[in-house]
């Protein structure tokens, strides 16, 4: 049975199939737990793809769309299809991080991305650094659940304290209330603490 990052690439292999068959190409980034796997940082069974934007070709460079639905209807569509074909869920692939988009990005995220061809789709992955502040604000927002597994992510990517204050600060930008100002906080305390641990 395919599990992480096979699965992963196997779900985008056929949709990027579908998009090629009808002449379509499509560039989408990635973040979350897709792009750990993608990474090779962790190996999840479930098949999660935050897209966080959409992306065009630019004389060599690609340029980050901000739109307010990065998942066109034909991607929708060829997604859908294969979420029946392979047993997924329906909203593997998932449109909900666009919002930090239109907010920002972390400094630099643009041009770490890491890019993999599926045929017609084109996927940009977050690289360990653009994946830092992501994770530490998505931990300090879920805080209030208690522990959860975006701190954990954020420990295995191993963040210096310096990457951590850089992220506190794209953070901040985000969302400056002092609620969450005290969460960051605290997950960056923890986050070193368990860092130095696994040293």
């Amino acid at each position: 049975m395919l599990e992480g990052p096979a699965v992963i690439r196997r779900a985008l292999g056929l949709v990027g199939q579908r998009l090629a068959a009808e002449g379509q190409e499509i560039w989408i980034v990635v973040v979350g737990g897709a792009a750990l796997n993608l990474r090779g940082i962790v190996t999840r069974t479930t098949v999660d793809v935050d897209i966080v934007a959409l992306a065009i070709p630019d004389g060599g460079r690609m340029v980050l769309q901000a739109t307010t639905a990065p998942l066109t209807a034909s991607l929708r569509a060829h997604a859908a299809r294969v979420a029946a074909d392979l047993r997924l869920a329906p909203t593997w692939l998932n449109d909900e991080p666009a919002d930090l988009f239109r907010l920002g990005l972390p400094p630099g995220f643009a041009e770490g991305l890491q890019w993999e061809d599926f045929a017609g789709l084109h996927v940009g992955v977050a690289s360990r650094e653009g994946l830092i502040p992501l994770k530490l604000y998505a931990a300090g927002h879920d805080r209030w659940a208690g522990p959860n597994r975006h701190q954990s992510d954020l420990v295995l990517l191993r963040p210096t304290p310096e990457e951590l204050a850089a992220g506190a600060l794209w953070v901040a930008s985000q969302d400056f209330s002092p609620a969450m100002q005290e969460q960051i906080h605290r997950v960056i305390e923890e986050v070193k603490d368990a860092v130095l641990r696994a040293r």
